[in-house]
């Protein structure tokens, strides 16, 4: 539980950088959207997990405007972070959301526990 606990701190660590890339990326491509860091995010979350945000808090308990990367394992957590670094370059390269979406997709998903 130690070994989870410690790993879970070094990512939620590691994913604040990678986020606010991907933020910056979104606010300079996409000025005028009001969502597309949230539909990003989502994209990373499906993408990785098959869930979106919303559904990985009600899933785990969470309350509804918490941040899901809070209820997630040190596992899922490195896998979010990778697809949202990939997202971000996507975009920060010019690509629209739906293309960004096409090339995620290819990725495998994280298969979850049961």
């Amino acid at each position: 539980m130690r070994k989870e606990l410690a790993a879970r701190k070094v990512d939620l660590t590691a994913i604040k950088p990678v986020r606010r890339e991907l933020t910056d990326a979104v606010k300079e491509m996409l000025p005028d959207s009001k969502w597309a860091y949230k539909n990003f995010m989502d994209l990373a979350y499906i993408v990785t997990l098959g869930q979106t945000a919303k559904t990985i808090r009600e899933e785990r308990g969470a309350d509804p405007k918490s941040n899901a990367t809070e209820f997630l394992t040190a596992d899922e957590l490195s896998e979010v972070t990778k697809m949202t670094f990939r997202a971000a370059a996507l975009v920060e390269l010019g690509y629209s959301y739906h293309q960004v979406k096409a090339i995620l997709q290819r990725t495998p998903v994280l298969q979850m526990a049961a």
